[in-house]
């Protein structure tokens, strides 16, 4: 039962990071939302299991995003400039 248990952390562990991978990748060449969406399930859904490293790079990764987000949209553009 204790491998099951571990197997099955190791695996969320696993898809956690690469939500993460793909949320940095929209970051650069993707459609910012899909990677603020991949952060917020890794934060709403894993957030009790990856650990203070994996939680600060993937909310430094959805600032990221959204100060992107804000940048290039029209309403963005507004805020920033009034």
């Amino acid at each position: 039962m204790h491998n099951v248990l571990l197997t099955n952390w190791v695996l969320q562990l696993d898809k956690c990071r690469k939500q993460i991978k793909y949320a940095k990748k929209s970051l650069d060449n993707g459609i910012p939302y899909y990677g603020i969406d991949a952060c917020n399930e890794v934060l709403n859904g894993y957030s009790h299991i990856i650990g203070p490293a994996l939680k600060h790079e993937c909310l430094c990764t959805r600032a990221a995003l959204l100060v992107k987000v804000l940048i290039t949209t029209k309403l963005g553009l507004s805020i920033l400039l009034s």
